[in-house]
């Protein structure tokens, strides 16, 4: 899909159907997407995926329309959530977002179904000669309107970039290690088996995949050898260039946070340790310094919750999305996100369909986009499909994990209630049904109390 240096070597693009090229026996049972980007495009990953432009209707639906010029497209572009400061970015992008146009006006896609399943294969240009006489006929049709029909509003993202793998999973198919990543596992062999860390014991607990991207393993458990003596760790790995060097680092699980005074070359005030236990975020934008290069940059800091260490999100490595959850963000929204600020959204749409408000911020913690109670000042990340939960207007979350117990809030006349019975030497559970308490009615309020207060205790803390 990408331009190459010559001609002749333009790539394109053949698709069958999945009944063409397969036996009916070969049931897929299940779909793997990867978003496939040359090298020389790598840099434009973060503004195209996660509800980047390719999810952006405006972007889209310009991408189908038969009258685009180039001009057009980078004109809508520059109006976006691009650096300012970076000219060569936004030309990389109208490049390739261009030849992208060029490719989906093939009549052949037209056809395409949603429901239904598509190889693609990556086939090389034909001659230069006929590739002109197609480039001038295609040139005369762009004098009418051809524009795609739009599948399910997203036939970019979801065909052309997010490619259909199919496996069937009762054969349990090998992973395909040809991929390309960002490190690769014989530039870190020697290092991980020093550490006591095997290629296939990375892969059994899903942790390769994720390391050769550049993300931090889950926590896992073992042993390495240090001075003749065996010593069994458990925390996460990850990876680092250092010049030439890719080098793997190992961050321990630790009992409690412990908040330095500095680190990265950043002074921690008091107020920033106490975000940072109480929230799990510092919630803005700072500047550390990069131990390698020694060069300053600017990041998110917050807390693995995993872990129990600090962690830092680089700034040039978080794109703010164009929309977020059926939302459109102002350009206001998108600074103030990018500062690591909270803003107020309300009408997004969860998983599940239903409508729903929350204060959304950058997590350092997360790696994400965190959602938190309109009504609360937390800003810990909360499953969108508990979300719902925010709108019931005599209920508050008083959980701050996923999961947590939503707990009932009594509305102010019956706390006034409640004061008024004490006040005349009422007991409460009396004036509701007439009888005294038993013991074991109070044995059993406050069995339930307990259980409530255990059950927010369990949520994570931000």
């Amino acid at each position: 899909m990408a331009k190459r240096n010559s001609p002749k070597q333009s790539p394109s693009l053949r698709i069958k159907a999945v009944s063409e090229v397969a036996s009916e026996s070969e049931q897929l049972k299940e779909q793997f997407y990867e978003l496939l980007l040359p090298e020389e495009y790598q840099e434009l990953r973060q503004y195209l995926g996660n509800d980047g432009f390719l999810s952006n209707d405006e972007i889209s639906a310009a991408l189908r329309d038969g009258r685009l010029v180039k001009e057009e497209l980078s004109e809508k572009l520059s109006t976006l959530n691009l650096p300012t400061d970076n000219k060569g970015l936004q030309e990389k992008l109208t490049d390739y977002l261009w030849e992208l146009h060029q490719i989906i006006q093939d009549p052949a896609l037209e056809r395409i179904q949603a429901d239904k399943f598509y190889q693609v294969e990556t086939i090389q240009a034909i001659p230069d000669a006929e590739r002109k006489q197609g480039e001038d006929e295609q040139s005369k049709q762009r004098e009418r309107d051809r524009s795609l029909e739009i599948v399910n509003g997203g036939l970019i993202a979801n065909f052309l970039h997010n490619f259909k793998k199919a496996y069937n999973l009762e054969d349990n198919p090998e992973i395909d290690m040809g991929k390309k990543t960002r490190f690769q596992w014989q530039d870190v062999e020697a290092s991980m088996e020093k550490m006591g860390l095997t290629r296939e014991m990375l892969a059994e607990t899903g942790n390769l995949d994720r390391l050769l991207k550049g993300e931090k393993t889950g926590v896992i458990d073992f042993k390495s050898e240090y001075n003749g003596q065996e010593t069994a760790l458990r925390g996460k790995i990850y990876l680092v260039s250092q010049g030439d060097e890719v080098k793997p680092f190992f961050q321990s699980v630790k009992q409690t946070l412990q908040v330095p005074d500095q680190k990265w070359g950043y002074s921690f005030s008091q107020e920033d340790k106490d975000l940072l236990k109480q929230k799990g975020e510092l919630g803005k934008q700072v500047e550390l310094d990069d131990r390698i290069t020694g060069k300053k940059y600017k990041a998110y800091v917050g807390v693995d919750q995993e872990t129990n260490s600090l962690t830092i999100w680089r700034a040039d490595r978080v794109h703010i999305p164009i929309q977020i959850k059926g939302i459109t963000l102002s350009k206001e929204q998108q600074e103030s996100l990018q500062q690591g600020n909270p803003i107020r959204l309300s009408g997004m749409t969860g998983e599940n369909g239903q409508k729903f408000d929350a204060d959304v911020q950058v997590s350092a913690g997360r790696r994400s986009l965190s959602f938190s109670p309109p009504s609360e000042a937390i800003k810990q990340t909360i499953d969108v499909k508990t979300a719902k939960e925010m709108n019931r207007a005599s209920d508050q979350l008083q959980g701050t994990s996923v999961g947590s117990a939503t707990t009932k809030v009594q509305l102010p006349a019956q706390k006034k209630q409640r004061e008024e019975s004490k006040n005349k030497g009422i007991d409460p559970e009396v004036a509701k049904t007439g009888e005294p308490a038993t013991k074991k009615e109070l044995g059993k309020n406050k069995s339930q109390a307990k259980n409530k207060k255990t059950q927010k205790d369990q949520g994570l803390g931000v």
